[in-house]
């Protein structure tokens, strides 16, 4: 036989068949668009298939690849959908994580306010800046020790002012 008339015979089959099929696509929650796409994949499958199908059940391995190809369709939906909810959890943690940290940083900057000007200054350099004592020392001409001394009662501070509740009560009472 030809390669045009197998393509009758296959078109015969979907003719016969295609509706129901459609259907059964459609009632299992399939869009009417994706069914069409369904559908039609199928029918290329069949074709592909069809010198060795046409004489055993063709109208069963048609339905079985539409229903194969449904099942991947729901798969990817499922893939999607699950995909998309894992990206919308992410962004909406990552958009949390971004506002406590722009709200840490004015904690610490209002933190740094309430030390005295020359251990701000230095704990600005050493950690905000991230210099070394040596450069901190060279940056604000003080001795290495004294930069070490700001820096050690600096962090002190801050660590108290951090643990205080906004109501001025430590976070412990």
């Amino acid at each position: 036989m030809s390669d045009e008339e197998f393509d009758g015979e296959v078109i015969a089959l979907f003719a016969l068949h295609g509706d129901s099929m459609h259907r059964r696509l459609l009632t299992s929650g399939v869009p009417a668009d994706e069914a069409e796409t369904i559908l039609q994949d199928a029918f290329l499958a069949v074709r592909r298939q069809w010198a060795r199908i046409r004489d055993e059940h063709p109208e069963a391995y048609a339905r079985k690849v539409t229903w194969y190809l449904r099942q991947a369709y729901w798969k990817t939906v499922y893939q999607d959908r699950e995909l998309a909810q894992k990206l919308a959890r992410e962004y909406e943690e990552a958009r949390v994580s971004a506002d406590e940290e722009v709200i840490a940083s004015i904690v610490v900057h209002e933190a740094l306010q309430m030390l005295p000007e020359r251990q701000a200054s230095v704990v600005k350099l050493r950690h905000l800046h991230q210099l070394s004592v040596a450069e901190v020392s060279t940056t604000l001409g003080i001795a290495e020790g004294t930069v070490k001394r700001h820096c050690h009662d600096g962090l002190r501070a801050l660590r108290r002012a951090l643990e205080q509740e906004p109501d001025g009560r430590g976070g412990d009472q």
